[in-house]
């Protein structure tokens, strides 16, 4: 499993300035009738927002899953 790296982080501020707003991208653990949860931005909503050639699109998306399998291992 690739992990989300600082080359991805500047090749997304190289490709889309404006995504700077969003990263680091920050991972929020809070308690909900005691169960704990992680929560973070969606990046897919965000992508679908601007215009971004396909393979930067594909990549974002590929490294916001790769974040999301890390947090959802945490899962009981």
């Amino acid at each position: 499993m690739n992990s989300v790296t600082p080359p991805g982080a500047q090749q997304a501020l190289t490709q889309l300035p404006e995504i700077a707003a969003y990263l680091p991208c920050r991972i929020v653990i809070y308690e909900e009738n005691y169960v704990t949860k992680l929560s973070t931005i969606g990046l897919e909503e965000m992508l679908a927002a601007v215009e971004v050639n396909e393979e930067f699109r594909s990549y974002m998306t590929l490294l916001f899953m790769n974040l999301k399998q890390v947090m959802h291992s945490w899962d009981n």
